[in-house]
């Protein structure tokens, strides 16, 4: 966890942030030759209903810094989206295709034709909120059902943000997406170490 007076120096971020945690983050983030990311796409998408909330400055934090590195971001809101709930069907199964009629196959796309993937939510009730959960059920369910090929090999990293609980939940739900996907999750220790050093300095 990172104290916002410890963010502040490294990040530029000030209050109202009370306690971040950044999971699946790697030090070389921030190590990176100049122009070492130019052939990369990088996603970042928030799961919070709240625009221009914590969570989405942030994640524009992270787009940012890889932006500065030569890589090609690209910011998505899930509330922007029109999303249902899974129902359960078992017909993408069988076919390859969700037979509800919304916005999955758009935002399905915009995952496939990316290289890096930052999914962010806040912390509601312990766990991610309702429409990070849409979305880890509707995209993570059709990715399984068509062979878990789609995004293996990417790589992708969380935020999860609350001000006092729930970041394990939160986080935990989002790196199972990731995982359960196939999408490389770097280590985060390394990175968690290098804020320590450069906030104290």
């Amino acid at each position: 966890m990172l104290n916002p007076s410890h963010c502040h120096p490294l990040f530029g971020l000030a209050e109202p942030f009370h306690w971040v945690r950044v999971e699946g983050l790697n030090s070389e983030w921030v190590n990176f030759p100049s122009g070492e990311l130019e052939s990369m796409q990088i996603l970042g998408i928030s799961g919070s209903p709240r625009e221009g909330g914590n969570t989405e400055i942030i994640i524009n934090e992270a787009l940012n810094v890889a932006q500065k590195e030569g890589a090609k971001t690209e910011f998505m809101r899930l509330s922007d989206y029109h999303l249902e709930p899974c129902v359960a069907c078992g017909v993408c199964f069988k076919t390859k295709n969700c037979t509800i009629k919304d916005d999955h196959e758009t935002i399905y796309q915009k995952i496939v034709n990316t290289d890096g993937l930052i999914l962010g939510s806040p912390s509601y009730f312990q766990g991610v909120t309702a429409q990070m959960k849409t979305f880890i059920d509707r995209i993570g369910y059709l990715c399984l059902a068509r062979g878990r090929t789609d995004f293996e090999g990417k790589v992708g990293g969380v935020i999860a943000v609350a001000r006092r609980s729930g970041l394990s939940g939160t986080s935990n739900q989002m790196m199972m997406f990731l995982a359960a996907t196939r999408i490389v999750i770097p280590r985060g220790e390394e990175f968690s170490r290098l804020v320590e050093r450069k906030a104290m300095s």
